[in-house]
Parts: structure tokens; C-alpha cells; sequence
């Protein structure tokens, strides 16, 4: 910038100096004082003209305090200036000192056949270094204020955007190291919609598909724990339990009391059952399946009341059931799968309140729902999300393995289980599909 404006000003000056010379080269009129400060004064520059002789004819500087000696300046001087810059013949500029003031000179001489004896016949052309110095810090000036405003603003934009930038980059990097080190609910509250907020959305993503998938995991890796440990304790619980309906069954073939023989009747048929669920597992741990057992609705309800009514008794809670009339002629897919969830949703309303009320309500002619309610505390926070999950219970003496039976035996039904807090008590609601007896023996056939 600062070679360039000085540039600019060389070239202003020189272009004066055409303009003078233009002017006074071709003039016949002699240059008097009055002519040449008029000159000076409108070109901005100082003149000094010479005769033939080289003596100083006008001026528009005090020659007389300091003494010009122009006998060593002459056409020579600039054509050594010239020559030294490779450029022969052209108007080139020599550096003088002329009354306490430096200057850069130009000389022209002007038509010889025009003058009279008196005239003038060599000018010099001073223009002054300083105004030629200041001119060229004009020109430079803007530029350069421009250049360096421009730097300033740029670097103070790149400061502030890289900070900024540093900040998110340094979150997410900490948020994709929370992720890495196993916590899949950190995520990144980014919503820009530059390439870092799109980022930052891609790696929540991430973490809710690693999330769900960690769970599938779990929840795949319950299920097998769970198999493997009911195959292994299965086999001893159907040994221990059918020595114990033998001897059951001995001891009311031996006894006459027939107070005793109902209840006796009810440990026997619990036993049964507890046999038949023994089985199941014992049937799903070696990968095979049980085949589906078509009951009828009335049946098992009846059934799951009478063996949980002595259970209520014990603990002294308050057990009801009802159902309608119309469920009468209906069945179910598979018998003990329904027996087996709605004991587990009965068996922990008995064990969480202190009144129970089991109601089976037709929905439709092919659907029917039980709703089992209590008046217990209800569900906790931490399990309620993942309450039908395998091994996940708010009791401390709990496997948290019911729930997921109910929501195996929903699904195999072709139903659904959900439950809901209303008005102080836990409702569980069961739903499966059903059909009339006749319907089911005309398949059959």
C-alpha cells in the first residue's frame, strides 16, 4: 500500500510537470517574477528559469539568503538519472536542496527560435518532497486502514467463531465419551442446523438406537439366564413336588376327617398345577413347544378364584370376583397360558393391598378383558417404564419374573396387558381374544 501510494503521487507529479512543459515549452513570452509565481501558485510547484549562460533569470524562491549554484546541474545530470534507470531520453528526476527546503527537479528547455536574448531558455520544475511524502501517505492511508480494520474485524470474527465452535466441538466430544462409556441417555442439546447440529442430532440417534439396542440385549440375555435356570431347577421342583402330592395323596386316603378333605383337595390341585407349569418350563428350556390346551373362560376364572381365595384368607385380604353371564360360552387359544397370567396379576394385587376386586368383561364377540384392582401404594418410579421387563421388581424379595409371564401369555392370546393408576388404586387389564365353544369343535372337526 505504502508503494503504491507513493506510485500514485510520482505519477500526479509527473504529469504536472508534462502539463508545465506543455505550456511554456512552445511560449515566446518571457518568464518574468510575475509570471512565474502565477505558474507556481496555480501548479503548486516552484520554478527557476536559466539563459543561455546558466544564470538564473525569474525564480519563486528566495535565491539571495541561500545561494543557488546551479552551474553543476545541468541537462547532464538528468540524463545520467535517466540512464541509470534504463530508460534514455526520458523526463527523469534529480533530488536538490534549494533554500532550506528539498525538492525533486524536472528540466525542460524550451524553443530556442522563439526567444529573444533575454528570455529564458532552461526551467527547472521543483516540486516538494514533503508534499510529495504526504501525498503519498493520503494514498496509502485508506488501503491500508481498510487492510487492517479488515484484519482486525476477520481475526476478531475467527476468534469468536473457532471459540464458539471449540465450545460445541468440546461438549460433543464429552457427550460421545459419556456414550462410549456406556451411558446411552447422555445426549447433545445442539439444534443448530449447521454441520455440527446435524452432527449432534446423529449422534442422539446413536445413542436412542444404541439404547434400545443395549435393552434388546438385556432383555434377550434375561431370557436365556432365565431358561437356563429353570431348566436346572425345574427338574428338582417336579421331583420335590410330586413326592409331596404322593404323600398328600396318601395321607387323605388314610384320614376320615371331611373338614379336612376340601383343603386337602385345594393342595392337591395347586400341586397339579404347580406340576403342569414345572412341565412348561421343562418343555421350553429344551427349545420345544407345548402345545395349546382350549378351555373354556368360565373354567379357568373359576379355577384361579378358588386357588387364590385361600391365599386371601391367609392374608387377610379382601378378594372379589365377577364376570358376565355372556362369557359362559367362550374359550380361549391355550388355557394355562391364561391361568397362568391372571394368577400373577392376582397373587401381586393380594400381596400389595388389603382389597382386591377381579372383574371379566365381554368387549366384543371375539374379545374379552379381566381387570384386576387394588388398593395398594401402586407402582414405583424407577421400575414403572420397564415393569413388564424380565427380572425388574420393586420387592426385595422379588425375580421379577411374573410380569413378563403376563405379558408372554397377552401376546400368545393375540391380546394385550397394560396397567393404570385411577383414583387411589392400581388397575391391571388383560385383554385376549376368544371364541364360542361351537366354533372351536367345528375347526377341530
Amino acid at each position: 500500500s505504502w508503494r503504491l501510494g507513493r506510485q500514485w503521487a510520482l505519477h500526479e507529479v509527473q504529469e504536472r510537470f508534462d502539463a508545465i512543459e506543455r505550456t511554456l515549452k512552445p511560449a515566446s513570452f518571457p518568464l518574468a517574477g510575475s509570471v512565474t509565481n502565477s505558474l507556481a501558485a496555480l501548479s503548486g510547484c516552484e520554478l527557476i528559469a536559466f539563459d543561455a549562460s546558466g544564470r538564473p533569470t525569474a525564480s519563486t524562491l528566495n535565491l539571495i539568503k541561500e545561494p543557488f549554484d546551479a552551474s553543476n546541474i545541468g541537462s547532464q545530470a538528468f540524463n545520467v538519472a535517466a540512464h541509470s534507470v534504463g530508460s534514455q531520453g526520458a523526463k527523469q528526476s534529480i533530488p536538490l536542496h534549494v533554500a532550506g527546503r528539498d525538492f525533486l527537479a524536472y528540466e525542460f528547455r524550451r524553443q530556442s527560435g522563439l526567444l529573444s536574448a533575454d528570455s529564458a531558455s532552461r526551467v527547472l520544475v521543483l516540486f516538494d518532497r514533503r508534499r510529495i511524502q504526504a501525498a503519498s501517505r493520503r494514498a496509502a492511508v485508506l488501503p491500508l486502514v481498510t487492510g487492517l480494520s479488515t484484519i482486525v474485524l476477520l481475526s476478531s470474527l475467527t476468534i469468536a467463531v473457532t471459540k464458539t465452535l471449540s465450545v460445541r466441538v468440546a461438549q460433543l466430544h464429552h457427550q460421545v465419551q459419556q456414550i462410549a462409556a456406556g451411558d446411552f441417555g447422555a445426549t447433545v442439546d445442539d439444534d443448530s442446523q449447521d454441520e455440527l447440529g446435524r452432527l449432534g442430532s446423529a449422534v442422539n440417534s446413536m445413542s436412542h438406537q444404541l439404547r434400545n439396542l443395549w435393552q434388546e440385549v438385556s432383555r434377550q440375555q434375561s431370557q436365556k439366564l432365565l431358561h437356563q435356570l429353570a431348566a436346572g431347577m425345574a427338574h428338582q421342583l417336579r421331583n420335590t413336588l410330586t413326592g409331596a402330592r404322593l404323600a398328600l395323596e396318601l395321607h387323605q386316603a388314610s384320614c376320615s376327617d371331611d373338614a379336612r378333605d376340601e383343603e386337602v383337595q385345594v393342595a392337591l390341585r395347586e400341586m397339579l398345577v404347580a406340576e403342569e407349569y414345572i412341565q412348561r418350563i421343562l418343555v421350553v428350556g429344551s427349545g420345544e413347544h407345548q402345545p395349546n390346551r382350549i378351555e373354556a373362560v368360565v373354567d379357568v376364572l373359576k379355577e384361579v378364584r378358588d386357588s387364590h381365595m385361600a391365599i386371601a384368607k391367609h392374608l387377610r385380604v379382601g378378594l372379589e370376583w365377577r364376570w358376565d353371564e355372556d362369557l359362559a360360552g367362550l374359550t380361549v387359544a391355550d388355557g394355562p397360558s391364561l391361568r397362568a397370567a391372571l394368577s400373577n396379576l392376582v397373587l401381586n394385587a393380594l400381596q400389595a393391598g388389603q382389597w382386591v376386586n377381579v372383574e371379566a368383561r365381554l368387549l366384543s364377540e371375539s374379545c374379552f378383558s379381566v381387570l384386576v384392582c387394588d388398593d395398594g401404594p401402586g407402582i414405583a418410579a424407577e421400575v414403572a417404564e420397564h415393569l413388564f421387563d424380565p427380572f425388574v421388581s420393586s420387592k426385595p424379595e422379588g425375580l421379577g419374573l411374573g410380569l413378563p409371564v403376563v405379558r408372554r401369555a397377552a401376546e400368545k392370546l393375540e391380546g394385550t396387558v397394560e396397567w393404570r393408576r385411577t383414583a387411589e388404586h392400581t388397575v391391571f387389564e388383560f385383554r385376549c381374544l376368544a371364541q364360542p365353544a361351537s366354533s372351536l369343535l367345528r375347526i377341530s372337526d
